[in-house]
């Protein structure tokens, strides 16, 4: 109903890409910070052109400071907080876009390389952080471009530790071409559902793998071709209530919902989502089954019921 501007202290405030909550000490967030905006889109994945750091507020936002001590001077992209390690040693990891993940374990006092096995050195591009409740963590690296065409392998995805970041492992498949984001089943992180653009050949989308990235089933909602040839798959969610129930955003065909865990996919029409085709995130509010928040590329926040 009302918003107030809680970034004027921030450094870097062109973008607050996420945000981290500490679990026990109310008040206190970290910040994902940088002045290089539309990460991931096609007009900044040629590498990190401006700065960015971590921030972190103890009152709530009304004010912050610096916790960026052993980053690159790059933007940070996402953060994920380990809620099993104790508030005041809080074990915090950062998605450096250009330079990969860092690992702090003094709650964001310093930081240190968690890189080992994001491959190729060239692209860790990372775009989406997550850690699972069993401790596994995720993320996701966008393909690098060079001029007009992507350079040769340096085409992203999705990676995996299972040692707290001290080594990492690519599970995607090489058809998911430009992986953005990505969800891990709550009860499971071995099942996790990925959104992916198209390019070079290989076809965007929604990826789905049950055992950890070993086979992955390719589910591709029927888009308007005519208007334009490829789909910008920008991410997936699903229902809090109905784990069946899948939406998926792009950039360019606007959003779609699955009823059968991908099988099938419809399109959102005009009367049951914005009017507006470059759909970001979609967010299902945990109290209410039917109903949604969405982010847009350009066409503001909206809430709405799907029925």
């Amino acid at each position: 109903m009302s918003w107030q501007n809680i970034a004027r202290e921030i450094p870097w405030k062109n973008t607050v890409y996420d945000v981290a909550f500490d679990p026990k000490i109310s008040g206190k967030i970290w910040a994902a910070c940088s002045n290089q905006h539309d990460i991931p889109m096609w007009s900044n994945i040629q590498g990190p052109t401006h700065t960015g750091g971590v921030v972190v507020s103890t009152d709530g936002g009304d004010s912050w400071k610096r916790a960026s001590t052993g980053l690159p001077k790059a933007p940070v992209t996402a953060l994920a907080i380990d809620t099993h390690s104790k508030p005041q040693t809080r074990r915090l990891y950062a998605a450096v876009y250009g330079h990969g993940i860092f690992r702090s374990d003094n709650a964001g006092t310093t930081w240190r390389t968690a890189n080992q096995g994001i491959l190729p050195v060239a692209n860790r591009q990372v775009v989406a952080l997550q850690l699972h409740q069993d401790g596994t963590l995720f993320c996701s690296v966008a393909a690098r471009r060079k001029g007009r065409d992507i350079e040769h392998n340096l085409t992203g995805g999705l990676f995996r530790s299972i040692n707290q970041g001290k080594d990492w492992q690519k599970i995607s498949s090489a058809a998911m071409f430009r992986t953005v984001d990505f969800i891990v089943a709550d009860e499971d992180s071995q099942t996790i559902t990925v959104a992916a653009m198209d390019g070079m050949g290989q076809s965007g989308g929604v990826y789905i793998t049950h055992d950890a990235g070993l086979h992955w089933r390719h589910s591709l909602p029927k888009f308007d071709r005519d208007r334009l040839s490829y789909i910008e798959g920008f991410s997936i969610a699903r229902s809090s209530t109905q784990p069946q129930r899948l939406y998926f955003t792009s950039l360019t065909h606007g959003m779609f919902v699955s009823q059968d865990d991908g099988n099938s996919w419809q399109p959102l029409d005009a009367d049951h989502s914005p009017p507006f085709m470059s759909c970001l995130r979609i967010t299902p509010d945990p109290d209410d089954a039917k109903r949604v928040f969405i982010t847009t590329f350009g066409g503001g926040a909206w809430h709405g019921r799907l029925e």
